[in-house]
């Protein structure tokens, strides 16, 4: 079966051979892995031009033995992010998490327009980098099954104490008064209201307008440093592409 499918390449890898293997994230079909036809369609300058962060649409397939690309068309190359050592680590970073966190041949519509919106911004200059960084990591949670509950206090509902507490593994909140009579066998992290507010935003405003809210530097200092204590819970492993982007943000500032 042939299929006309866009689709961004979050990886890439060589066989022996010179056999190029990617890996798409589509919005029909999640996460699929396919390798690049050698003979037909696909000639030698159209498979060099296929990159990482890019997306495409492409001409796919779909055999017994997996999916072959025969054909693809650039929508968006994302290519000025290569200049910039940071931003090419978190879009790296984003590519990563999309991988370890969207199921693979489900539809995935919401989980593509995240990592495509979040890496124009980044390569327009539209927020700063910590900013689109905390977005993408607590709405990329929302959406795959990890949305934290901030409704309230897990306990006695309130919506909002003087000192609430959120606990990542659980993905709740807990406020002083609770906190008090309860076993704290996970990490917490206090919030303050600016960051409670905006933790809020993300999870639960429509995906056009996810990026539009506004928080103080040292605030979302602290922010990006819960959303990422909360993904790498989940993800259960050091990531590469992280370090190297700490590396980056540190060396730069």
């Amino acid at each position: 079966m042939n299929l006309k499918i866009a689709g961004i390449v979050l990886k890439q890898k060589k066989s022996i051979g010179e056999q190029k293997y990617l890996t798409l994230l589509t919005s029909q079909k999640g996460i699929i892995d396919a390798k690049l036809r050698i003979f037909g369609k696909m000639n030698k300058n159209i498979s060099r031009n296929i990159n990482v962060l890019g997306y495409y649409y492409f001409d796919i397939f779909d055999g017994n033995h997996g999916y072959i690309i025969d054909s693809a068309e650039t929508i968006e190359s994302f290519f000025n992010l290569r200049y910039c050592p940071e931003k090419l680590a978190l879009a790296q970073y984003f590519c990563e998490l999309t991988y370890l966190f969207v199921p693979s041949k489900q539809r995935a519509l919401r989980h593509l327009n995240l990592l495509l919106n979040s890496l124009w911004l980044l390569e327009k200059n539209r927020y700063s980098h910590d900013f689109i960084k905390c977005v993408f990591e607590l709405r990329l949670l929302s959406l795959s099954g990890y949305m934290p509950n901030l409704v309230g206090c897990k306990i006695c509902c309130n919506y909002e104490k003087e000192t609430m507490f959120y606990v990542p593994f659980r993905g709740e909140l807990i406020c002083s008064d609770c906190l008090k009579n309860i076993n704290q066998k996970y990490d917490i992290f206090k919030l303050t209201k600016p960051v409670l507010y905006a933790m809020r935003y993300i999870i639960y405003k429509d995906d056009k307008d996810i990026f539009k809210f506004k928080i103080n530097r040292d605030q979302l200092e602290y922010l990006s440093s819960l959303t990422e204590k909360a993904v790498l819970i989940f993800t259960e492993k050091e990531l590469s592409t992280l370090k190297i982007y700490h590396q980056f943000n540190e060396e730069f500032r």
